[in-house]
């Protein structure tokens, strides 16, 4: 073909794959070099940093650790060494085995009169010791002094509370009232001084559980908000609670605070509520300490209460704890009974609670909870003996047998240790001149902690962004001097701060900004409808000024709004939420009308504070910075109050796109339009009228340029996408680049289809028929009134897999939703699901727009396409019945009310360009940088429904485990139905738009039939475009080229789980030791892989390919070693002699063909997988396609797709058996036909990922889980090598380079 051919690219965008197609004019696939140019290019999903940050963090922290135990150890070891010169050599080796211990006797202490017994038996426990340096005003042993300093230095408490613990008391009352003004607004009301409120949560007499009760008594609320305050004080004395119930999400989550979580995160994603919740945690770990400083039988006053002194009673009260149990057991129990609890493992007796880890395993431990449980099942019948009455009183009031190390420990914070640490520093600064001249630099050890915004104190890091102020080393003592604070905050800022989605040069605005939450509040109002119609804009002001005042504003304020003005209000609609309540607060304006009066007057300065208090953790350089800019507009009293104040997150949107931009139609900002119009911002900002498209357009093409320019990879990473997204971009870039190269001009044009995400595909969850029940029970007497209809419900709710027709039929309160008629759930597949809006208008497959009917009324409805108006008057008050109730969406109660499909001639205009043209952000981005390195190419997204839609039509099946290459027929699809809309202009809005006014209007009904014609969006425009038959042959070709991404492997280094001696495993923890007698891990993982050459024992020539470990690929880059280096070692421990590289990199995925010209990849340097696609006809794809087809929507019945269950198992084994002759032959048919239809289905799918996933789960048939796997225990030695055939290939695969390992040894020589 000439090298001028005008031709199109196809691209179907996936987070784990790229389809590509190239055609010409007339939709043929362009052949060139005997290859036709489509294909499939796969790659592993791009991952998060969060995995490696988690790993850095651990890491930093170890290392930080260590670092502070050094120095301690530097400053108190001239004192040590005059007492004992071996002690802390003794203290490092405690850990080892005695042979492994240069010969010391003992781990701690060896003099004459003082061994560790003698330690032990003074000190049980290292609490005792530091109890005793607190107290007591003498001079002890260096060596002990050391233990209690290591201990308190290594082991800090949390950082969770600034400052002096005596402020905590005022801390603490602000956390209730955040609390109390949270429920207030949930209209739950305290009925008694908030002090009572803390009198309960610290009286040790109560029980958790007793607590919680006594603190529900002191409000007014309604039967319906039981659920919000019983579960948040459940939260704060330490019980299990639902944060579902506390702040209405979407899926249930129950926690306690006891337990090991990631409470920031969770924190994260409850938005404005992120506040209140810390306050729940606040308390919970304020009453935890309280506890630890009040503990019973301590008769201190509170300020000199310590944790050391606290341990010390929780020790012997554990003790006397212990004894009276034994006691009892012996007492009233046989001996049988008395070994079953201590002598052995059982589940939940005294062994599973307390023994050791290393002779159970920890899965095998038992609870507090489940121990006393089993113990009051034991005594059960002596409780009127008085030692018994005592153990199980003590259970009662939780505080038997309660061990020193739990995750309640976790709540002490640093300053209880600071005090402790203090008065051991100043009692013995006595005696020891080294303590009294570093005592500060030893103190700092304990309270200096790294601010969050610092990062990397290494200057030479290249993830280093801290500022200092000399070369000199940091220390914790020094940190102040050294590190500019302010500079080094100012660029971290600077790299966190995110770009706008729309406006990519300019920075976001924080969540919290007044402009922003002003935005936010607006955009939610206009969705509003009062009575039928959309709120006045003098109506809104007065609404804003509610939100001035109220943190939480629902439909009940609105209607109060409109009876001031004498307005009744019958109906409010819009809300997204059940409760009918605005998502959107100003909860920022509030807090600063009350620090500083007038907002407006002031709204750049609070703005700025707003911003600083977002970015700013460390409160001291948020006092700095508002003293230095607002001392002489602010008093001492507002800038602490100010400082207090807590905002996170931001916005995606930035400050000169809602009130930057102007409306080319009066001037007007996006801002300034929502408060004018009733119109949200999607719908600003895409109106033709205002003149915001255009210039948000404009806007990209100004940051990409419009000169022809390369796109790097930096380009990708300014995207605000995620990084699974970022690869896949990627990866189609590279392709477009290979196919110009091939083509040697730039193409017509380029059509995309981005694949959607989870969210947007809409997943029903079986957390969803949970919601509905709890919807159910909060009904008053719906049990009672639809006794059949909840017993059903609760026999479903645990089903994993819901069944769509269920669902519906449970939302819709078990009746047909066009008719109110019941239908009976044992005959729910004889009733129809029909789309509310057709589909020959819309593309909406979800939930949404899904109704279960009777037959009849589905066929009534058909008449019209849309719901008639006798249906919709007969319905109306049972769909505000099921949407009031929050079973039904805002969304879906709009579709069943819509008497037409547009209003005007725009809103049909919009709705033909939305069904077929992808107008999502990202699209715009992609389309963006291809315009700027293809500027001649038109580049048009295309929906990614339209795929589905061709397939569906033609029957052309798409069976995604069957192999890889359905990505590129998508691809020709796109390129098909791409082609055809460009030819009909239906790209170009205006051309679209005089199509629309050149219609012939002849009757409603002829109008109605043309426009489910114009409607059905891609189908009745293409249908007469395009040959068919011509297609389903092309989709039949066999030559896709198919090529996998190679990938150098970073991360985890092994499988993290440190194992125990008895397991064998092969590689040393990180201290180095032998794994046969300390354990260690398996699992390593390798970066690449190595080619080398080398003599045998018998001096002949052989070669081996290498896997290299991941962890010694970081020492390669870091300089610390090389590959020779590394090589040559490992062919010394095998007793090879090493000659040379022969391939120095060699990735994951490798293509080669092997002995039988078969692609294979190589995933490991002992595993390898089949690279060559499975390929069926059309007519194996259909049947395949109706056995796989869980709905049956071709209706064949039982006996039909069972019998192509039997002729597809015989398929696939013959193709396996004839076409992949590395595979092992099986036959197992017997075995497969007395299986039922959806074990057949499940075989099916394991004998496909047996052949492209490496191994397929047979067990059905009598195989094993791991079936197919191919392995080479040996490794790739020379043998095996001689055998392969290395294929290198370029992107799409149009290019490749074959070579042999043979072929480099020899031209190596």
């Amino acid at each position: 073909m000439a090298n001028n051919l005008k031709y199109n690219i196809g691209l179907d965008i996936g987070t784990s794959s790229v389809g590509w197609c190239v055609t010409d004019e007339e939709n043929n696939i362009v052949k060139k070099s005997g290859k036709h140019l489509w294909g499939s290019r796969l790659f592993d999903e791009g991952k998060t940093a969060a995995e490696t940050r988690t790993f850095r963090g651990v890491r930093r922290r170890t290392e930080r650790r260590k670092n502070r135990i050094r120095y301690l150890q530097s400053m108190l070891l001239e004192d040590i060494e005059k007492v004992d010169e071996n002690f802390i050599p003794r203290l490092q080796q405690s850990n080892l085995i005695k042979d492994d211990t240069n010969q010391f006797k003992f781990n701690l202490f060896e003099d004459e009169e003082f061994i560790d017994k003698e330690y032990y038996s003074e000190y049980p426990t290292i609490y005792h010791l530091r109890n005793a340096l607190v107290t007591k005003d003498q001079k002890f042993d260096i060596r002990l002094v050391y233990l209690a300093l290591h201990h308190i230095i290594k082991y800090r408490g949390n950082f969770l509370t600034k400052g002096d613990l005596s402020d905590e008391t005022n801390a603490i009352n602000s956390d209730l009232e955040n609390i109390i003004e949270y429920l207030k607004e949930n209209e739950i009301e305290l009925k008694y001084p908030i002090e009572k409120i803390k009198e309960i949560l610290v009286n040790k007499e109560l029980t958790k559980s007793e607590k919680s009760k006594e603190i529900l008594s002191l409000f007014d609320y309604d039967k319906e908000d039981k659920q919000i305050i019983d579960n948040l004080f459940k939260a704060v004395v330490g019980l299990k609670f639902n944060l579902n119930a506390i702040f209405d999400l979407e899926d249930e989550r129950k926690l306690e605070f006891a337990s090991d979580n990631d409470w920031d995160s969770i924190a994260g994603e409850l938005n404005e509520n992120a506040e209140i919740f810390y306050s729940m945690k606040n308390i919970y770990s304020w009453i935890i300490v309280e506890s630890f400083l009040d503990y019973e039988d301590n008769p201190d006053e509170k300020e000199d209460k310590t944790i050391s002194k606290t341990f010390v009673i929780k020790y012997d009260k554990y003790h006397e704890d212990l004894v009276k149990l034994k006691n009892a057991y012996k007492k009233y129990l046989d001996i049988i009974q008395y070994d079953k609890m201590f002598r052995k493992y059982e589940p939940n007796n005294y062994y599973s609670y307390n023994g050791k880890l290393s002779e159970i395993k920890k899965s095998e431990k038992c609870s507090n909870e489940e121990l006393c449980k089993r113990i009051k099942e034991d005594l059960k019948g002596f409780e009127d003996k008085a030692d018994v009455s005592e153990i199980f009183n003590d259970i009662s009031n939780e505080k038997y047998l309660i061990k020193l190390n739990t995750t309640d420990n976790g709540e002490i914070p640093y300053q209880l240790n600071e005090k402790e640490l203090k008065k051991i520093l100043e009692n013995q600064s006595k005696y020891y001149n080294n303590i009294k001249e570093n005592k500060d630099k030893i103190l700092s050890l304990l309270t200096f902690r790294i601010p969050y915004y610092v990062g990397p104190l290494s200057t030479n890091s290249k993830w280093a962004w801290i500022k200092t102020n000399s070369k000199e080393a940091i220390r914790p003592w020094n940190f102040e001097k050294i590190v500019n604070k302010d500079a080094t905050a100012e660029e971290f800022i600077r790299r966190m701060t995110n770009k706008c989605t729309y406006l990519l040069n300019e920075d976001v605005i924080p969540k919290e900004s007044l402009l922003y939450t002003k935005y936010s509040v607006l955009n939610e109002v206009n969705n509003i409808e009062v009575n039928e119609k959309r709120i006045s804009k003098d109506m809104k002001f007065k609404i804003l000024e509610i939100f001035k005042s109220k943190r939480s504003v629902s439909a009940k304020d609105i209607k109060n709004l409109y009876s001031k003005d004498g307005i009744l209000v019958e109906k409010i609609k819009g809300f997204t939420t059940k409760e009918c309540k605005f998502n959107s607060n100003m909860k920022s304006y509030i807090d600063f009308s009350k620090i500083i009066g007038n907002v407006e007057e002031n709204n750049d300065m609070i703005e700025e504070l707003i911003y600083w208090i977002t970015i700013f953790e460390d409160k001291s350089i948020l006092k700095r910075k508002i003293e230095q800019k607002y001392s002489d507009k602010l008093s001492e009293e507002q800038i602490n109050k100010i400082v207090k104040l807590k905002y996170a997150g931001w916005s995606r949107l930035s400050k000169k796109l809602l009130i930057g931009l102007k409306s080319t139609e009066n001037n007007e900002t996006i801002i300034e339009k929502l408060m004018n119009t009733n119109m949200n911002f999607m719908q600003i900002i895409t109106s033709d009228k205002f003149g915001f498209k255009e210039q948000l357009e404009q806007a990209l093409k100004d940051v990409i340029g419009e000169e022809k320019k390369k796109i790097s990879y930096d380009d990708i990473a300014e995207i605000q996408t995620s990084p699974a997204n970022k690869k896949g971009i990627w990866q189609a870039i590279l392709v477009v680049k290979e196919i110009t190269k091939i083509m040697k001009h730039d193409p017509e044009n380029i059509y995309i289809e981005f694949a959607r995400s989870d969210e947007e595909k809409g997943i029903l969850t079986t957390k969803k028929l949970e919601k509905v029940k709890k919807i159910y029970d909060e009904i008053e007497n719906f049990k009672q009134a639809n006794k059949a209809l909840y017993e059903d419900i609760r026999k479903h709710q645990g089903d994993k897999n819901i069944n769509e027709r269920l669902y519906l039929y449970f939302i819709q309160c078990g009746k047909c939703l066009y008719s109110d008629t019941k239908l009976d759930i044992e005959k729910l597949s004889l009733y129809q699901i029909d789309h509310i809006i057709p589909q020959s208008y819309k593309k909406d497959d979800s939930i949404e727009n899904k109704a279960l009917v009777l037959s009849s009324e589905n066929q009534r409805k058909k008449d019209s396409y849309l719901l008639t108006d006798e249906i919709i008057r007969k319905m109306t008050p049972t769909w505000n019945y099921l949407l009031d109730k929050g079973l039904i969406s805002e969304i879906k109660y709009k579709k069943l009310i819509k008497r037409k499909m547009f209003s005007n001639e725009e809103e049909e205009v919009n709705f033909i360009a939305r069904q077929l043209v992808e107008t999502r952000q990202i699209t715009k981005h992609i389309r963006g940088l291809l315009s700027k390195a293809y500027p001649k190419t038109k580049i048009q997204g295309i929906k990614a429904t339209i795929t589905h839609d061709f397939r569906s039509k033609y029957k052309i099946y798409k069976i995604r485990e069957l192999n890889d290459c359905h990505h590129a027929q998508d691809a020709y699809i796109i390129c098909i139905v791409g082609n055809v809309l460009n030819a009909a202009d239906f790209f170009e809005y205006e051309r679209m738009k005089i199509f629309l006014k050149n219609r012939k209007k002849k009757t409603a009904e002829e109008r109605n039939e043309q426009l489910k014609e114009e409607h059905g969006a891609i189908m009745s425009i293409i249908q007469n475009k395009i040959d068919i038959n011509k297609v389903k042959e092309t989709i039949n070709y066999k030559d896709y080229l198919v090529t996998r991404k190679l990938e150098e492997q970073t991360g985890e280094f092994y499988n993290q789980n440190l194992l125990k001696k008895i397991n064998e495993p092969k590689i040393k923890s990180k201290t180095n030791k032998d794994t046969l007698k300390y354990g260690g891990y398996t699992n390593e993982n390798e970066a690449y892989f190595v080619v080398y050459e080398y003599y045998n024992k018998k001096g002949n020539k052989e070669y081996q390919l290498l896997g290299m470990p991941i962890k010694y690929s970081y020492d390669i880059k870091n300089g610390k070693t090389t590959i020779d280096e590394y090589v040559k070692n490992i062919a010394k421990l095998q007793e090879q002699t090493f000659i040379r590289i022969l391939k120095e990199k060699m990735l994951k995925n490798q293509v080669y063909l092997n002995e039988f010209n078969e692609n294979e990849l190589l995933t490991s340097s002992k595993e390898y997988k089949n690279a060559k696609q499975l390929y069926l006809n059309t007519k194996e794809i259909e049947k395949m396609y109706i056995v796989l087809d869980t709905k049956n929507k071709k209706q064949l019945k039982q006996e039909e797709i069972e019998a192509n269950s039997i002729e597809i198992y015989e398929i696939l084994l013959n193709k396996i058996k004839k076409e992949f002759k590395t595979f092992n032959t099986f036959d197992k048919k017997k075995e497969y036909e007395k299986l039922d239809l959806e074990d057949r289905r499940n075989v099916i799918i394991n004998l496909l990922r047996l052949v492209n996933r490496n191994h397929g789960d047979l067990r059905k048939i009598g195989l094993s889980d791991r079936e197919g796997r191919k392995r080479n225990n040996s490794g790739f030695n020379k043998k095996k090598l001689d055998n392969m055939t290395f294929i290198d290939q370029s992107v799409t695969g149009f290019y490749e380079r074959r070579y042999r390992v043979d072929e480099l040894a020899n031209n190596n020589s």
